[in-house]
């Protein structure tokens, strides 16, 4: 079998522009409403974000790249976690088990992203971001993005990947729009994707069905002008 192929030529480079960073500090506990809501309102989750953006932290060495066939041995290495795998919407008890094949499969896929990158911090690979669903016509792609550990979470790790992530969607790539889902219970997530610009455009309830409950899921969108508009004046709100 024919091994994964690498991204064709000029597709890479890092992207142009000072990457905006905003970090939330780890140790801030969302309102009280937050942990009462099953699926939150999108207002209580928004004043979190405002407030957060108070307190920040150092920013990380983050930077994208290209993936790499030795990407495989560092994904093998971190094996899946339950709290992690929940916020995608895994039941629990349902983590695959570690194997290299799984691993070498994971890294032909993101190769065949319309955008797939690796997270580096300081040098360590701690995950990746990716742009699919790409539509030429519409000028349109989908963003997700998955850290290897949860010890990367709360750190600011996501935030700068994917405003790096937006400067070459809205770069080189020529994108006009940005779009994801999110399950409305993963306010972490949330709160991050407010932060980098992200808006909240509308809600599918009851879209997901996990452990035998239903959850809603939130789509969120960000337009080329307004993380252009961000990215030349240092805004940091949302």
């Amino acid at each position: 079998m024919a091994g994964p192929v690498a991204p064709p030529a000029g597709r890479w480079g890092r992207p142009a522009g000072q990457p905006l960073t905003v970090n939330v500090d780890k140790r801030r506990r969302p309102p009280a409403a937050l942990v009462r809501l099953r699926d939150p309102d999108p207002e209580l989750v928004v004043g979190e974000v405002f407030r957060s953006h108070l307190r920040r932290e150092a920013p990380m060495d983050v930077h994208l790249r290209p993936p790499e066939t030795s990407d495989a041995e560092v994904h093998y290495r971190y094996p899946p976690q339950a709290s992690i795998a929940r916020m995608y919407g895994a039941a629990a008890g349902a983590l695959p088990k570690p194997t290299m094949a799984r691993s070498s499969e994971w890294l032909a896929w993101i190769m065949g992203q319309s955008y797939g990158a690796m997270m580096d911090v300081d040098g360590e690979p701690v995950g990746h971001v990716r742009l699919h669903s790409l539509s030429e016509a519409d000028r349109k792609a989908r963003l997700a993005i998955g850290l290897f550990s949860e010890a990367m979470l709360g750190r600011g790790v996501g935030r700068r990947a994917i405003t790096l992530c937006l400067d070459h969607a809205f770069g080189p790539m020529g994108l006009h729009r940005v779009d994801l889902r999110v399950l409305a219970f993963n306010t972490r997530a949330i709160r991050c994707y407010l932060a980098c610009g992200f808006h909240h455009e509308g809600t599918e309830r009851e879209a997901a069905l996990i452990d035998g409950v239903w959850h809603d899921d939130w789509i969120m969108g960000i337009l080329a002008h307004e993380h252009q508009r961000r990215a030349a004046t240092g805004i940091v709100n949302i």
